[in-house]
């Protein structure tokens, strides 16, 4: 059995502005054995530099070709040894020190998924809420509730599926919306835990509001859902 708590993985391509504050808040985390996997999509900003400084003997850094963010996840998972999957920005930072312990401790061993909640930071979006409160529940019907910043993943759930790379922004709520509605993977005990986990930058892929944003969340209602649910809904998304 691995002796590992915790995976960290962290994306990147071309993070050297903001990935050593990522690393700094990874390495400071307090009463837990964690590993981090860097999987870096070819940066050329000298972020593989900054990374490597960071690296210790079980950590793992990875060059691979772009074909997407949640492809450089999967791969990720795949090398995963930890009983936790932890995904992180490459301009995320944890919120303190022992949020890693703090979140894995308190749950049982039957717990398959915990989460809290999240904040920004350089937040300049009018759309974007200062502290995302996350849900697991009906909720993630109508919008994705669950911030991946403020999840920790049991790594069984991915030991059939992993994210479907088919969605370029999404996947993680395809990847929710899978568990609520037991489509190829189950959570059996879910835990909401009202603290925060991560400070995160506000303009990522999601935070951006356009057309393709709207026509990828239809698709993944389409994959994810019963089909009733999915077309009753459809209206209202393209309203909001």
């Amino acid at each position: 059995m691995s002796c590992i708590d915790v995976s960290v993985i962290i994306p990147v391509w071309n993070c050297a502005a903001t990935i050593e504050d990522s690393l700094k808040s990874v390495f400071l985390q307090s009463n837990i054995e964690l590993e981090l996997i860097v999987i870096d999509a070819n940066s050329s900003d000298g972020t593989n530099d900054v990374v490597k400084g960071y690296l210790r003997e079980q950590d793992q850094y990875v060059l691979q070709r772009d074909t997407g963010l949640y492809a450089a996840i999967n791969t990720g998972i795949l090398l995963a040894s930890g009983k936790w999957i932890y995904i992180l920005g490459g301009d995320d930072r944890l919120y303190h020190e022992d949020v890693l312990s703090m979140f894995t401790s308190n749950v049982s061993d039957e717990c398959d998924l915990v989460f809290g909640d999240v904040v920004y930071h350089d937040n300049s979006s009018k759309w974007v809420k200062n502290r995302h409160v996350s849900s697991f529940g009906a909720g993630l019907i109508w919008r994705n509730t669950l911030h991946q910043q403020s999840v920790l993943y049991r790594r069984s759930l991915f030991e059939k599926h992993v994210f479907n790379n088919s969605f370029k922004i999404l996947a993680d709520y395809a990847f929710h919306l899978s568990l609520y509605f037991n489509r190829n993977v189950k959570a059996v005990n879910v835990v909401y835990i009202p603290e925060i986990v991560a400070s995160c930058g506000a303009n990522g892929l999601s935070k951006r509001f356009n057309f393709s944003l709207y026509l990828e969340e239809l698709r993944v209602r389409k994959w994810a859902m019963p089909i009733w649910i999915s077309f009753s809904t459809v209206p209202w998304v393209v309203l909001s």
